[in-house]
């Protein structure tokens, strides 16, 4: 638990998760710095439990027996004898496979949930959009992989509930958002630790956490448009003079775009 600590920066102590705020100016961006549509993200499919899991358990450096682990699922157990050794093998060594090559630097976790976005547009031209769906922190997803049930908490993802739109940005999303406020959003996410020695409690449940960083938030609307989104510059993404954080992403896919 020691590490564990000391990797989160006492983000977790004694059981009880503490996300702390980072303090940088308000998340905007002019035209110049608006990052490209990416459609190879925009589409990707959500990260499944086993995803989840093996990221748990390799940033935890926790090895496990995955033999045990592909016998206790009820895909194994509701299998013909005579078929359950070959599904068992071929678990085996995808499970293993995706444990190897994981690289909490690297791999990232996919999360897409609907929201509802409340949009306002102010008198001078500019806007304001509050996420209304996680009203309580830490902001965190529930899975369960081998016997352990999972928190996947976002770190930092409190200062994304309510955000300031220039008069550009208010456009667009005025354009794109649905007059019912329905959206996707979507969550690139990095590992930043884990540990499967000691549970904390959430929603009364007991979980084990799995602490990660935002690498990309965007708000999608049913035609895969990008209404809003945020890229962390520290990690990959384009950087804004004296800052370390990311732009806002507002570009329509290339073959939506006037003229395509």
């Amino acid at each position: 638990m020691s590490w564990f600590k000391n990797t989160l920066s006492n983000l977790v102590s004694g059981g009880v998760i503490v996300i702390l705020g980072l303090c940088f100016p308000v998340i905007g961006a002019s035209a110049a710095e608006r990052v490209t549509y990416d459609r190879a993200l925009i589409t990707k499919l959500p990260s499944t439990n086993d995803e989840v899991g093996i990221a748990f358990l390799k940033t935890a450096n926790n090895f496990p027996d995955f033999g045990t682990i592909v016998e206790d699922t009820d895909a194994y157990r509701n299998l013909n004898p005579l078929a359950q050794q070959d599904y068992k093998s071929k678990m085996v060594n995808k499970l293993q496979n995706s444990f190897m090559t994981f690289s909490p630097k690297k791999s990232d976790l996919i999360i897409r949930v609907k929201v509802n976005v409340l949009f306002k547009k102010l008198a001078n031209g500019e806007g304001i959009i509050q996420l209304k769906t996680f009203p309580d922190d830490p902001v965190y997803f529930p899975f369960y992989f081998a016997k352990y049930p999972i928190a996947l908490i976002v770190k930092d993802m409190e200062l994304f509930r309510e955000l300031h739109l220039d008069k550009a940005d208010t456009d667009i999303v005025y354009s794109r958002l649905s007059l019912s406020g329905d959206a996707t959003l979507l969550l690139q996410l990095y590992v930043l630790a884990a540990d499967d020695t000691k549970t904390i409690k959430l929603d009364n449940i007991p979980q084990y956490p799995l602490l990660a960083e935002i690498g990309y938030i965007g708000l999608l609307n049913s035609q895969a448009e990008q209404i809003w989104a945020w890229r962390n510059g520290r990690l990959g993404g384009k950087k804004i003079t004296g800052s370390d954080r990311g732009s806002l992403v507002d570009l329509v896919p290339a073959d939506r775009a006037i003229g395509k």
